[in-house]
Formats: structure tokens, sequence, C-alpha cells
């Protein structure tokens, strides 16, 4: 059964979804581990995202440039000092995030 309407119904499970599955494809995080960009799609060569929120309340603040291979993430840890594993493309970094100063990194990727 199709119905057509003039106008798009709203679908909460879809429009929450969607912006769900978007923040996944920018950032994945765990306890202790941030993954940045694990699946970005080929047709996003520039962008900037955030602040999107990760476990244990790290905000994460994300430019990316294809073209220059760069990645730079920014990140404030709002409720606690917070050592993370940090994970952007094949590197990885052991990082100690310091509440209330925002710790910035720049990634050059290599494919």
């Amino acid at each position: 059964m199709t119905i057509d309407l003039p106008w798009a119904p709203f679908q909460i499970d879809a429009n929450m979804g969607w912006s769900a599955v978007v923040q996944d494809m920018l950032m994945i995080s765990t306890p202790g581990k941030i993954r940045i960009l694990p699946a970005l799609p080929g047709s996003w060569v520039r962008g900037e995202a955030g602040p999107l929120l990760a476990h244990s309340g790290i905000e994460v603040l994300i430019k990316w440039d294809m073209t220059q291979k760069e990645v730079q993430v920014t990140l404030h840890a709002a409720k606690a000092d917070q050592t993370i594993e940090l994970v952007v493309g094949n590197e990885r970094k052991q990082l100690q995030v310091i509440r209330n100063e925002p710790f910035e990194c720049t990634f050059q990727l290599h494919n």
C-alpha cells in the first residue's frame, strides 16, 4: 500500500537513527578509546563536525581535508582528567586529556 502525501511524515526512529549513523561514521567511542573517521564516505572530501560527545563526557571536534590527507582533532574533557587512546587511520596515540583544557592534534594520513 502506498500513500501519496504532499508532505513527508515525521518518523522518529528514522530521523534519530540517521543522526546516530552519521555520528558513528565520524566518530566511534568506547570507554578509554576514540576512533575518528572510521567510515567516512569518499564523497565527503572536506568537512568538520562537532562537538560530538564521546564516552566519559569527552567532546570531540573534527576537521578533515582528504585532498591534503589531514585530520585535526580537538578533545575537551568536561568532567575529569582522562587517559584515552585516540585512533585516526592507522595511527594510535595514548593521550592524557586534562579537564577543561582543550587538547588539539593534527594527523597526516598515509594510505
